[in-house]
C-alpha cells in the first residue's frame, strides 16, 4: 500500500485529468468508479481482475466495513481532503475505483435483446436507461456518437452498478448498426 499527500503527485494529476477529459478517459480504456457499491459491484462481477488504482480515504480504510478491499496491492491512502479534490461527487464516499473498462467483441448479432440509444444527453437519464434495461434482462447497449459518455462519474452513480451487467458500446455511427 502507497500513501499519497500531496495534489501535486503525478497519479493524482492524472486521476483529475481523467475526471475532467472523457477523451483522455477514452484513450486510456479506463473508468472511475465513486462509491463503494459500484466498487463491491465490480468485484462481484469480474472476479479476478483488480482494480488498476484503489484510491481511498484514511478513514474508509481504518473504519470501513468494505474489508475486501483493503486486500488490493495497489490500494492507495489519501487524507479525506485530497480524496475530495479528485472526485466528482459532493458527499465523501471514502473510495474511488480506477478500472480498465471492459472490452466487448463488436459482433453485435451475438445478443436477443439490444437497446439502441441515439442522442441521450442527460447522464442521469442515461445512468436511469442502464439501470432499466440491466433489470428487464437486455443484454447490450449501444450508444451513438451523440450520447453522454456512459463511463462518466454521474452515469455509473446512477445506473448503480449496471454497467456490469450489460455489454456497452460507444461512440457509433448507427449506420454501422444496421450493417450488423
Amino acid at each position: 500500500m502507497l500513501k499519497i499527500s500531496s495534489v501535486q503527485n503525478p497519479l493524482i494529476k492524472q486521476i483529475i485529468l481523467w475526471q475532467n477529459k472523457k477523451k483522455q478517459r477514452q484513450k486510456d480504456e479506463i473508468a472511475i468508479l465513486e462509491s463503494p457499491n459500484l466498487c463491491t459491484e465490480f468485484q462481484l462481477n469480474f472476479p479476478g481482475k483488480f482494480f488498476k488504482h484503489l484510491i481511498v480515504s484514511e478513514d474508509f480504510f481504518t473504519n470501513s466495513k468494505y474489508l475486501p478491499f483493503e486486500k488490493q496491492e495497489n490500494t492507495i491512502i489519501v487524507s479525506k481532503e485530497l480524496l475530495q479534490k479528485i472526485s466528482t461527487t459532493k458527499t465523501d464516499l471514502g473510495i474511488l475505483g480506477i478500472i480498465k473498462k471492459p472490452v466487448n467483441s463488436g459482433n453485435f448479432l451475438q445478443y436477443k435483446k439490444i437497446i439502441i440509444l441515439e442522442g441521450v444527453q442527460d447522464p442521469a437519464n442515461l445512468g436511469n436507461i442502464l439501470r432499466s434495461a440491466a433489470a428487464f434482462g437486455f443484454d447490450a447497449i449501444i450508444a451513438d456518437k451523440d450520447c453522454a459518455d456512459l463511463w462518466s462519474a454521474k452515469v455509473l452513480r446512477n445506473s448503480a452498478g449496471a454497467h456490469f451487467y450489460l455489454d456497452l458500446y460507444t461512440d457509433f455511427n448507427l449506420k454501422d448498426v444496421k450493417k450488423n
